[in-house]
């Protein structure tokens, strides 16, 4: 099934960070909550990270955590992974001697309360069992898909392909 989601603008800036210590270190958290949230997914205007500093996402519901450095912010289009819970711990750690680490949130993508059943082309009683193949994922907007080669190829069906989507793997039982 398709999850219904919602956009909460947030405009949140860190502001310009300095860490004048010789160790990285935590310089800059802030906790993104949404009452009610089932899950949340955090989208940035920027994000400027200096060679070595990363931003940490923390999910206070499970403890499952996210990195970014500078080249994957850049590659997941300047947001978090999808992150069960209502909130999620950002914490920028910048490296030694940095001046120019800077975090903008833009808003945040959730669904508010427990994943609701709808028509999603399952008939009947659904009978589908969790799968652990590290191999077979399920794309963002509901359907499954399998990587066929290693250069990350999937193949899935034709009406479940659209610019944009993402592939998710290990995704815990809905709500």
């Amino acid at each position: 099934y398709k999850r219904q989601a919602q956009i909460l603008d947030m405009r949140i800036d860190s502001g310009a960070i300095v860490n004048r210590s010789a160790k990285a270190s935590p310089t800059w958290t802030y906790r993104v909550h949404v009452d009610g949230a089932a899950w949340m997914r955090i989208w940035f205007d920027d994000v400027v990270l200096s060679h070595g500093s990363t931003l940490r996402f923390t999910s206070l519901h499970d403890g499952e955590t996210q990195l970014h450095d500078g080249v994957s912010i850049a590659q997941w289009s300047e947001t978090s992974a999808y992150f069960n819970g209502d909130t999620i711990a950002l914490e920028l750690i910048s490296a030694p001697g940095t001046s120019a680490d800077r975090v903008q949130i833009h808003s945040v993508t959730y669904e508010a309360g427990a994943a609701a059943r709808g028509s999603c082309g399952i008939c009947g009683n659904d009978d589908r069992v969790p799968s652990f193949e590290n191999h077979s994922g399920r794309v963002s907007n509901g359907c499954s898909a399998t990587i066929y080669s290693t250069n990350s190829c999937i193949v899935t069906a034709g009406h479940c392909v659209s610019q944009g989507q993402l592939m998710l793997f290990n995704v815990p039982p809905s709500n």
